[in-house]
């Protein structure tokens, strides 16, 4: 099975700078009042209630279906894009509900947290596994699944740890009064 590992790293950069973007974005439409997500932050502040195995297995299941989308071929990259666009977004709006310019930190605590490394190498892994295959059927090329399949599988277990470590962090952001 080979990869490509710079093209792998060119997505897994992409997909940092995507969400970087967003996320500008995001604070920037919070600031002039076109966006509000406030009952989203919400619902989401409540995953620190309760961490546990119920917590991985939401954050499981919700990456998941992204990760789904995403390696299909063709419409993958829409997913891809829309799904880094959100998450940016949300975060833009997080930090400028904080009132200050707080992107590097929200962005710190999203990206660069170790679930988040995780969770954008699936997600990186993902994509290049959807535009290898798009490709692939496109230039009429032999298609292999098995190796579709074994970089889907890759990208799932790769989310599952991610979930694990994200719940992980939830404790410590709950016991520290976050």
């Amino acid at each position: 099975m080979d990869v490509n590992p710079r093209r792998l790293l060119l997505y897994y950069a992409l997909t940092f700078a995507i969400l970087l973007v967003a996320e500008v974005i995001g604070y920037g439409l919070t600031e002039y009042g076109l966006l509000d997500l406030g009952g989203l932050i919400s619902s989401l502040k409540s995953l620190t209630l309760s961490v546990g195995l119920n917590t991985v297995i939401l954050i499981f299941s919700h990456n998941a279906i992204i990760n789904l989308a995403i390696n299909i071929p063709f419409i993958g990259l829409l997913a891809y894009i829309f799904s880094m666009g959100e998450t940016g977004l949300l975060l833009g709006y997080a930090a400028a509900s904080r009132g200050i310019l707080a992107i590097p930190v929200t962005y710190a605590l999203t990206a660069l947290m170790p679930h988040g490394w995780l969770e954008l190498m699936a997600y990186s892994i993902s994509i290049y596994n959807s535009m290898d295959l798009s490709s692939a059927m496109t230039r009429h090329e032999p298609i292999s699944l098995r190796r579709w399949l074994i970089l889907l599988i890759i990208s799932m277990i790769v989310l599952l740890i991610a979930a694990a470590v994200e719940t992980g962090e939830l404790m410590v952001i709950r016991e520290i009064g976050l």
